[in-house]
């Protein structure tokens, strides 16, 4: 009996031995890492800036609506109005979320645009969100900037790494977002003017019809809604979306020749 208890206390010590107790100094150092990665993640979440409203609902509700009832989706042009006036009123503090939707979008793959359209198909009453894919998003975003008009030093620091060396999507991108720009438009023409000698064909068209030079009306300069008389139509989709009308004269060529150095 003597010897079982022997060797039970012999096993026991085994098995501490091969499990090491945690000092009170290691739990110290444990419990600060923790209340670090706390207090890093709440000044994260703080620091975010605040997303703006309109009418008690966020941008991106007041976005999503504004594409569900666009030309890329279904054309609802009551709706489209009201929820593009909705954009203009919180106008430049729209501008960052714009962008990103812009210069995120890619084209979505068949099958996931096969299966957003068919679930908006189904009663709004069931409560369900509607889903915009990447690239009804982009298309709209584009749209939606022209409205609002962000003057050239709100664009500009965010373009100017996807005007340079970058991927031709990327490049295009930038280039449709540079023909919305509202004040301080002249501080894009220089990247207009290198974008008419490039190799890509589509950026040589895109720069060619960027309104830059156009007079701004004060309405584009403090970003007001310009309500049409009626309803808007929806304009005819270009090869990135909305594609501006408009000659870059500027760059020392008169409009006709700009279009004459893209084909």
């Amino acid at each position: 009996m003597t010897d079982d208890s022997g060797r039970a206390r012999d096993f026991g010590r085994v098995v501490r031995s091969n499990h090491p107790t945690v000092t009170i100094r290691q739990k110290s150092w444990m419990l600060a890492a923790f209340a670090l990665l706390v207090a890093v993640g709440g000044w994260l979440f703080l620091r975010q800036p605040a997303e703006p409203e309109y009418q008690g609902k966020p941008l991106r509700y007041w976005f999503r609506e504004y594409c569900a009832s666009g030309s890329w989706m279904v054309w609802d042009a009551s709706r489209h109005e009201e929820t593009g006036a909705a954009l203009c009123q919180m106008g430049t503090n729209a501008a960052p979320y714009l962008l990103d939707q812009v210069l995120n979008s890619r084209p979505s793959a068949p099958i996931r645009a096969g299966l957003y359209r068919l679930l908006n198909t189904l009663p709004r009453s069931w409560g369900l969100p509607t889903l915009v894919s990447s690239d009804v998003a982009g298309n709209e975003g584009v749209m939606a900037l022209k409205e609002i008009k962000p003057p050239a030093s709100q664009l500009l620091p965010r373009l100017e790494r996807h005007l340079k060396p970058s991927t031709p999507f990327e490049r295009r991108q930038a280039l449709l977002i540079l023909g919305t720009t509202g004040d301080g438009a002249e501080q894009a023409v220089s990247w207009l003017c290198v974008a008419l000698k490039s190799s890509d064909p589509w950026e040589r068209v895109l720069a060619a019809v960027a309104p830059v030079d156009r007079a701004q009306s004060p309405s584009r300069r403090t970003g007001a809604y310009r309500g049409p008389e009626g309803t808007r139509r929806p304009q005819p989709p270009g090869p990135f979306g909305g594609v501006h009308t408009g000659g870059n004269r500027q760059c020392g060529r008169s409009s006709p020749a700009a279009r004459a150095g893209v084909v």
